[in-house]
């Protein structure tokens, strides 16, 4: 592979800026949702390639020009684009009835998170990302008509959790975190990396507060089975991006972990916020935003069949 000088110059950081607008464009991110909202109007077989491939590509697109993105000093933006879109497909998610249209929100949150894995400078991880979110995702389209199915004829969920399963929850979210960052090297010094793993532990926090939910299941079966799918899937994510990390080695500056920066602050200081609001459903009490959210995540109207 031959190396390319880039020097940080004006022509350098227009393109940059371009390749990272298509980015967030592609990956379907506020303001640019509606074109992924209206393409689930769509059969649902399509819906499923579209968000296990097509809505995808804004990882690849940045790691080719990591160099560049370096070079003009850019990750920040990656960051609080990325950050900022994320959190808005999240809430934006809890507001649609349709359940196509709750899973093409949630394509969009993960693909703002996406775009924040490579402001933290792990090119890697977000191209990991995408191939697990393809998969995932592909997947709860082709099963969406069996959840619609189920959820109206029983209910799957407890309102609230058990004061017994706070701590579960906890030592959840901080095993998980342990388990990623020895696994892969990343949160083990003070930098972007740790950040990333603070996310994960927060992930998995949610995960396992929804798996202890479960009513279907008995409560020592919940205790047992929790670190029993949370432990193994770690595992095989730090595998998988480890060798998505190797693969990608011949590729410039696609590892490398950036400074604690103000814009990794500010966007961590709002995910906790914003998980805190979720697991508490304070959310739900305000009418305006719920307008809001249902507004700006309204497919066109001339792409609804009457």
């Amino acid at each position: 592979m031959h190396s390319v000088e880039l020097t940080n110059t004006a022509e350098v950081q227009f393109a940059v800026l371009l390749v990272i607008g298509a980015a967030v464009i592609q990956s379907a991110l506020f303001p640019f949702q509606s074109w992924l909202m209206s393409s689930m109007t769509a059969p649902t077989p399509s819906s499923a390639l579209m968000h296990a491939g097509f809505v995808n590509a804004g990882a690849i697109l940045l790691t080719r020009i990591a160099p560049a993105i370096y070079v003009g000093h850019f990750l920040w933006v990656l960051v609080l684009v990325g950050g900022f879109g994320s959190l808005i497909g999240k809430f934006t998610k809890f507001v649609q009835a349709n359940v196509k249209q709750k899973l093409a929100c949630s394509t969009a949150a993960q693909m703002g998170f996406m775009l924040v894995e490579c402001g933290l400078g792990f090119f890697a991880a977000a191209i990991t990302h995408l191939i697990l979110h393809g998969f995932y995702k592909a997947y709860l389209f082709l099963s969406s008509g069996d959840t619609i199915e189920q959820k109206s004829t029983h209910k799957v969920a407890e309102k609230r959790l058990r004061a017994w399963q706070f701590p579960m929850l906890f030592i959840s979210g901080l095993v998980g975190g342990l388990i990623f960052a020895y696994a892969t090297g990343k949160g083990l010094r003070l930098n972007s990396g740790l950040f990333l793993t603070i996310i994960i532990a927060l992930t998995v926090i949610h995960g396992a507060r929804d798996f202890l939910k479960q009513t279907s299941l008995s409560t020592p079966t919940r205790i047992i089975g929790l670190p029993l799918i949370v432990i193994p899937a770690l595992l095989v994510y730090a595998v998988i991006y480890n060798g998505i990390t190797y693969l990608l080695a011949g590729i410039p500056m696609v590892e490398m972990a950036t400074p604690i920066t103000w814009a990794q602050i500010v966007i961590g200081t709002l995910y906790l916020v914003s998980f805190i609001i979720i697991e508490l459903n304070l959310h739900h009490k305000f009418g305006r935003l719920y307008v809001y959210l249902l507004t700006i995540s309204q497919p066109k109207s001339n792409t609804i069949l009457q």
